[in-house]
């Protein structure tokens, strides 16, 4: 019983609301992601783009 709890838990610390807000150019953008492997998806995709990244909110 208690490896199936951890494992559950290990599910949970891994989903996140993740909001970036970010500069391309000189308008302001945000963008959402539910886990940290989108969100690094996302970086390498549009690095390039993205100017200055002004805050990254994790709730």
């Amino acid at each position: 019983m208690k490896a199936t709890e951890k494992k559950n838990e290990r599910k949970n610390t891994l989903k996140r609301d993740i909001t970036v807000i970010y500069n391309i150019g000189s308008k302001t953008h945000t963008a959402e992601f539910k886990a940290y492997a989108l969100l690094g998806m996302w970086f390498v995709n549009n690095w390039r783009r993205i100017n200055k990244i002004v805050d990254i909110q994790v709730k």
